[in-house]
């Protein structure tokens, strides 16, 4: 009797341990991919892509005629304006122009 209940013991501990483990191992990928992508996000060379294509769009929306084009043009740009870090003065002026 007393060998079953150290056998039930023990069961319930590697049950804890695996449950624990796998939680463990999901919550700390999770974390890590977070992180990397902060940190992919903030380099240079993701920024400037940003601000070219938020130049691009602002040079389409003062070409656009059409108020379908404009607005379409304009929902891309000001979605992708709170990215900037930090947005540049040229852009900033856009902002105040094509999201208001």
């Amino acid at each position: 009797m007393k060998n079953a209940g150290i056998v039930a013991v023990g069961i319930i501990v590697v049950s804890v341990l695996a449950i624990v483990g796998y939680l463990g191992y999901w919550w700390l990928a999770k974390d890590s991919t977070g992180r990397r992508y902060d940190v992919n996000t903030g380099t240079q060379q993701y920024q400037a892509g940003l601000v070219a294509q938020e130049r691009d769009l602002y040079i389409g929306w003062n070409k656009a005629n059409d108020p379908g084009q404009k607005q379409a043009i304009a929902d891309q740009f000001c979605a992708v304006y709170p990215n900037l870090k930090p947005p540049t003065v040229d852009l900033q002026t856009a902002f105040g122009k094509v999201c208001s």
